[in-house]
């Protein structure tokens, strides 16, 4: 799993530098695994792949599951700090389910936190934790992106919550290189079509195109 997570991680930052050399302005988000963080070698294999390829760090996201920082905090903290002192943006992802890392949240340098898809599938529905989940990641500075956006209904929904960041199936499915390549230069997705005039603001895929690797 290391190999491979390695693997990914360069090839991923190597596709970065091609789309930054031809003019786009994008970031790559590149999941990380338990056994990538476990090695202790994880930071300086990021540090050497974003110099070997010529690629700003602040172009890289690195995706960690709460579920794994969960294993061991202290360390997890401690290598999430030296990567994000390289340059680096840290999501923690798949937030709001298996794990509570609420006590620990404010003391992890993070950037982002993804929302779980089994939470914004019952957007809207009784008992809906989106709106607490969003205000949460507000009021600790943190950019929030809903997951697993796959209806319509769910975009609106997510949209009168006060959502401003969404990824899922209504944007785009899983591509290849080259439609992901035509999309990165395109620079947008099309959004669907609804009324927008009491679902305040719009949802995109972040703040600058983002792929995830």
């Amino acid at each position: 799993m290391g190999a491979v997570g390695g693997w990914v991680l360069d090839a991923a930052v190597g596709q970065l530098a091609i789309w930054r050399a031809a003019g786009c302005d994008v970031r790559v988000a590149v999941n990380v695994s338990a056994r990538q963080l476990e090695t202790g070698e994880f930071v300086r294999q990021v540090r050497n792949t974003l110099l070997c390829h010529r690629v700003p760090p602040s172009s890289l996201s690195l995706e960690i599951t709460e579920h794994h920082l969960m294993h061991d905090i202290e360390s997890s903290a401690g290598q999430l700090e030296d990567l994000r002192g390289l340059g680096v943006r840290i999501a923690l992802d798949d937030f709001g389910t298996g794990y509570s890392s609420l006590s620990y949240l404010p003391r992890l340098p993070v950037d982002q936190l993804k929302i779980d898809r089994a939470l914004v599938a019952r957007v809207g529905a009784e008992r809906d934790t989106v709106p607490t989940v969003l205000q949460l990641g507000y009021d600790l500075g943190l950019s929030v992106v809903a997951e697993g956006v796959e209806t319509a209904e769910q975009f609106a929904l997510l949209r009168a919550a006060g959502a401003t960041h969404g990824q899922g199936f209504l944007f785009a499915p899983a591509l290849d290189l080259a439609r992901a390549t035509e999309l990165v230069h395109q620079g947008r997705v099309q959004l669907p079509a609804i009324d927008v005039s009491t679902t305040g603001p719009s949802v995109s895929d972040d703040e600058i195109a983002r792929v995830t690797a």
